[in-house]
């Protein structure tokens, strides 16, 4: 039964490091049309932004010129606040591997743990800064 528990928290720490940094990646972090009828739909992301446009179909993606330009705070906010928290998702998930009881890295049950320990703390550490990007 705890090998069992132990392996799902552990994939379940992977979809969670997984999930993380596919939604960094996405561009449909805001969505805008344009017109009272809906020819074309503009996509925002963190690194760039993208236009869908239905009459020809075509889409058509900028790249932010630089990334130290001016942006606005909650771009950059966003970015800062999900950067770091698939930092703490990938440092977690491995820290809970080597906690985990059927690995023999870390011989004594303390060491293992505090990594157990380490690993609960950076999970939470990065749900908390994942959050404001939903609101």
């Amino acid at each position: 039964m705890a090998g069992d528990l132990s392996l799902i928290s552990i994939l379940c720490g992977a979809f969670a490091v997984g999930a993380t940094i596919s939604a960094l990646c996405t561009n449909c972090w805001q969505i805008n049309s344009k017109g009272s009828v809906i020819l074309s739909l503009r996509y925002k992301g963190l690194w760039k932004e993208c236009v869908w446009d239905s009459f020809v179909k075509i889409w058509t993606c900028d790249v932010f010129g630089s990334y130290l330009n001016k942006h606005p705070a909650t771009i950059v906010a966003t970015r800062s606040l999900m950067i770091s928290s698939s930092i703490a998702d990938i440092i977690a998930c491995l820290c809970h591997l080597l906690g985990l009881k059927q690995l023999q890295l870390c011989g004594d049950t303390r060491t293992k743990l505090f990594f157990l320990r380490l690993s609960t703390a950076l999970y939470t550490l990065a749900g908390f800064s994942e959050n404001p990007r939903i609101s």
